[in-house]
């Protein structure tokens, strides 16, 4: 499957902010980030679903 560079950027992102929340305890909730994440997130189901 073939995710652009920028997507694969915003997921590893999210991610390391969801750490520092989870086990330190910081939470800096980013609305733009938000969007990308849920952009990214639609773009890669559907690829998902075009594969079944």
């Amino acid at each position: 499957m073939d995710i652009s560079k920028t997507q694969v950027r915003i997921f590893a992102l999210c991610h390391e902010r969801r750490n520092l929340a989870e086990y330190e305890g910081y939470l800096d909730v980013d609305e733009k980030l938000l969007a990308e994440l849920l952009q990214a997130t639609d773009a890669l189901l559907g690829k998902i679903n075009q594969q079944k």
